[in-house]
């Protein structure tokens, strides 16, 4: 009975011993890894979002362009675009392709973008269904 007690005595004792040995490297390896993950997550976090929006976007944008008033019609009204190109690009190119010196280009029948616009931020903001609707004219027709 003495051994009983002896043991049951150097048990809890021992039990204690290796909670506190168990707490101390969790807690010193916790308290170690949040210091050092936390920085290394927050710069990755906004590399990797950068990184994430830049692949998450298109390469290329599917303009869809269309006649308004008396301008002519072109033959293939579905064109892609890099989405680096700037708007003044499509302008360039409808000019070249209808052999006017003039024209006016609106997005979505309402307004005409900005000629240093990029063509994938259009998308992003007016595109729908994946492509951009562009409307072209030889006279100013929306506003």
């Amino acid at each position: 009975m003495e051994d009983e007690a002896a043991v049951a005595e150097a048990a809890p004792h021992v039990d204690a011993a290796e909670d506190d040995a168990a707490a101390a490297p969790s807690s010193s390896s916790s308290s170690a890894a949040l210091p050092a993950a936390q920085p290394a997550p927050s710069s990755t976090d906004a590399a990797g979002v950068t990184a994430a929006a830049e692949e998450a976007g298109p390469k290329r944008v599917i303009v869809h362009l269309q006649a308004a008033g008396d301008a002519p019609l072109l033959k293939r009204s579905t064109f892609k675009v890099a989405a680096t190109e700037k708007f003044a690009y499509v302008i360039g190119f409808l000019r070249r392709q209808l052999h006017v010196d003039g024209v006016c280009v609106y997005c979505n029948r309402a307004f005409a973008p900005s000629p240093d616009a990029l063509m994938g931020d259009l998308l992003k903001a007016f595109g729908h269904s994946g492509m951009l609707a562009l409307n072209y004219s030889l006279t100013p027709a929306w506003g």
